[in-house]
C-alpha cells in the first residue's frame, strides 16, 4: 500500500505552523496524523486544448489522453500540426463525440483506443503512426473509417 503524507511535507509557511503543532500534539505513536491513499490522487492535467467546435482535449501526466464534448473533431493536415503527440499511451473518447479527424493522432506510444457509439467517422490516417496500437474498441455505430485511417510508423 502506498501512502502520500500530504500534510507535514507541504505545510511549513507560517500560516500553518500552529496547525501542524495541534496535529502533532493529537498523533500518536509518531504516526503522521492525515495520510491519504495514493490511489485516490486523480492524475494531474499536463495540457489541455480544442479539437473542435465543440469538443476539448486534455492530457494527464499519466499519459492519458482523453477528447470530450459534442460533434466532430477537427481535422488536421500531414505537416504535424496535430496537438496529440508525444507520451500518450491511451486515448479515451468520450460519448458525444462524433467523428475523429484526418490526421488526429500521431502518437507512437499509444497502445489503447476507445471510441464511443456515437463515433461515425474515423478520417484518413486518423491513427497515423501509432504503431504500438493493440487494444482498440470500435462500436456497431461506426459507419466510415478513412484510408490508411490505422497507417503504422515504418522504420
Amino acid at each position: 500500500m502506498g501512502y502520500l503524507i500530504d500534510f507535514f511535507d507541504i505545510c511549513e509557511e507560517e500560516s500553518c505552523e500552529m496547525l501542524v503543532e495541534a496535529v502533532e500534539e493529537v498523533s500518536e505513536d509518531d504516526e503522521p496524523a492525515i495520510v491519504q491513499d495514493i490511489e485516490d490522487e486523480p492524475a494531474a492535467i499536463a495540457d489541455s486544448g480544442t479539437c473542435g467546435k465543440n469538443v476539448t482535449w486534455t492530457v494527464s501526466d499519466d499519459g492519458v489522453l482523453t477528447i470530450r464534448g459534442t460533434g466532430d473533431m477537427y481535422d488536421y493536415d500531414s505537416n504535424g500540426e496535430s496537438p496529440f503527440t508525444g507520451s500518450i499511451e491511451t486515448i479515451i473518447i468520450e460519448p458525444g463525440v462524433t467523428s475523429i479527424g484526418a490526421h488526429a493522432f500521431q502518437c507512437y506510444g499509444v497502445t489503447s483506443v476507445t471510441v464511443p457509439s456515437t463515433v461515425t467517422k474515423i478520417g484518413d490516417f486518423a491513427f497515423e503512426e501509432c504503431s504500438w496500437l493493440t487494444d482498440i474498441s470500435l462500436s456497431e455505430g461506426l459507419e466510415s473509417i478513412g484510408d490508411y485511417a490505422f497507417v503504422p510508423a515504418f522504420a
